[in-house]
């Protein structure tokens, strides 16, 4: 009877509904009473305690698969077949096919199932445990959702920036810590440092990245290496709607309880709730960095510039050619013994002039056109202030139409890409159904299309409500006249202020006129729109 060297497995999860009957301690009382009857020897005992029956990459589970194989156990006992697992498929290919190649004897207690022996029922138990798994995994998922469309928070680890509170673990509250990261993040990003600068400084700086960050406050020592922000996780941080206080859940999905791998679930069904936390970011810097990644997204390769010393450029991304619409890059020059900052067409930068003209303007004389600007504004808002107020009413509904026209063209595009592809698609459907191309090179290229239809969509359902948002977004201009107010005694520009104030620059080529050399400059502001052309003489 000493013949078999026995393998007790215990397992228990949240699946189970913490009963009493489940418990660890209970079920290795019961298997050892039922080895010490029958005389066996009970070589090792695996335990999984806390993982679910679908998932067979449990370490006491494979463990013991690897203590088969080397031939250290015989026999395998169980409080029950489910303890060995809930899919069915998985559970068969151990006790059917596992088990018999490697001359184990296996036993499921309380529910008589014995290897030794006939057993009809055990696939038909093994059909009802996985059963039982789908309906507490539909379940749990139904439980989580309604959760999170009643704003509460469902996940396991809150966004860097937040923590759980403590007395309700579905409220999120401000992480003072790492807050003031989040805070300086966004604020660089608004005034034109790039993603990879911001990650540089914060690396520069010893800042512990979000995963470091999470494991030094449970006083964990971190699995990750090396501790480095990067700048997509910038990017990333920098899309989230939680840091306006809007909770947003449901964004992955697990097509089936069986599987790990969890899929992205299209935009338009994400589960959003706003204002259910205490933001840390205002509504308008996260549209202006909302505008800016946009922006950069769809004009790749136009980096932000920055100067020998780290700071960034006073106008970079602000100054336009009027020849050819490029950026005009910042570099600097040395010239009769005297430094300048100077601003120079891209395109000539790249190309040369057979490309495009030399537009250039240096940067002192940008400050002192818009300081000149502010000046006189300032006198209006002391003289005349209604004045004012209308002219910056006018210029926020030119810009807001502007807006529109431009959202309302990028959807257009999407929707005549999206045309095209389907049109693609039934034209490989002809191709295949010919002869012209093999139904493999069809799946393949179908596939593609499919992806690219996908993308299309998405971008299509984005921006339409992107457009929804412009229309409803509405400042009053008393509002931005306040606004205006704070910037126009300046006395000295700083980067911050050149990008509240200055929507673009446009610099014209220098040409001669009654035999001076001069050059157009049209400033647009935020606030007020175009003022009237300088004439800068060179």
């Amino acid at each position: 009877m000493n013949e078999y060297q026995a393998g007790l497995y215990l397992r228990l999860s949240r699946d189970d509904g913490n009963q009493e009957s489940m418990s660890i301690a209970n079920q290795r009382a019961m298997l050892m009473e039922y080895v010490n009857e029958r005389g066996w020897s009970v070589e090792e005992v695996y335990i999984d305690d806390g993982y679910t029956g679908t998932n067979f990459d449990r370490p006491g589970f494979q463990r013991m698969i690897n203590d088969i194989r080397l031939g250290r156990i015989n026999m395998v006992i169980t409080k029950d077949l489910s303890r060995l697992g809930r899919n069915y498929v998985r559970v068969g290919e151990y006790t059917d096919l596992f088990f018999p190649k490697h001359k184990v004897r296996y036993i499921a207690v309380t529910e008589h199932i014995d290897s030794a022996k006939d057993n009809d029922i055990a696939g038909f138990l093994n059909i009802v445990n996985e059963h039982y798994a789908k309906d507490i995994s539909r379940k749990v998922k139904s439980v989580k959702q309604s959760k999170a469309k009643r704003g509460q928070f469902i996940g396991a680890i809150p966004s860097y920036g937040y923590a759980k509170d403590e007395h309700n673990h579905n409220q999120l509250v401000i992480d003072k810590v790492a807050s003031e990261v989040v805070k300086r993040i966004f604020h660089l990003y608004a005034i034109g440092h790039s993603a990879r600068h911001i990650a540089e400084q914060l690396n520069k700086d010893a800042i512990l990245s979000p995963r470091h960050y999470y494991y030094w406050k449970a006083g964990l020592p971190s699995p990750h290496s090396p501790n480095t922000w990067s700048s997509n996780t910038i990017l990333q941080m920098l899309k989230k709607q939680i840091y306006i206080g809007h909770m947003v859940q449901g964004t992955r999905n697990n097509p089936s309880f069986k599987m790990k791998v969890r899929e992205l679930v299209p935009e338009e069904d994400w589960i959003v709730v706003e204002n259910t936390h205490e933001p840390l970011i205002d509504k308008e810097t996260w549209d202006q960095v909302q505008a800016i990644i946009n922006t950069r997204k769809n004009k790749r390769g136009i980096g932000t510039k920055y100067k020998k010393n780290g700071e960034i450029a006073l106008f970079s991304g602000k100054i336009r050619c009027a020849d050819c619409g490029s950026k005009m890059n910042y570099m600097k020059k040395q010239a009769k013994g005297r430094i300048y900052h100077v601003y120079r067409c891209s395109t000539y930068n790249i190309k040369g002039k057979s490309a495009c003209s030399y537009n250039a303007i240096r940067e002192e004389v940008l400050e002192e056109l818009i300081l000149k600007d502010l000046h006189r504004y300032a006198k209006i808002a002391i003289q005349d202030e209604a004045a004012l107020i209308r002219q910056i009413a006018d210029a926020h509904d030119h810009h807001q139409e502007n807006d529109l026209e431009l959202i309302r063209t990028q959807v257009n595009h999407a929707k005549q890409e999206l045309y095209k592809v389907k049109q693609k698609c039934e034209l490989l459907m002809e191709k295949m159904l010919d002869g012209v191309i093999t139904n493999g090179t069809f799946n393949k290229m179908i596939r593609e299309q499919e992806q690219r239809r996908n993308e299309l969509e998405q971008e299509i359902s984005r921006l339409n409500k992107s457009l929804i948002q412009t229309r409803e977004a509405n400042q009053t201009a008393d509002e931005m006249l306040d606004r205006f107010k704070s910037y126009i005694y300046l006395e000295k520009l700083d980067r911050e202020s050149v990008v509240a104030l200055v929507d673009k620059i446009v610099v014209s080529k220098r040409y001669i006129k009654d035999g001076i050399k001069q050059q157009d400059i049209d400033i647009y502001y935020n606030f007020i729109g175009k003022t009237q052309t300088k004439k800068q003489t060179a």
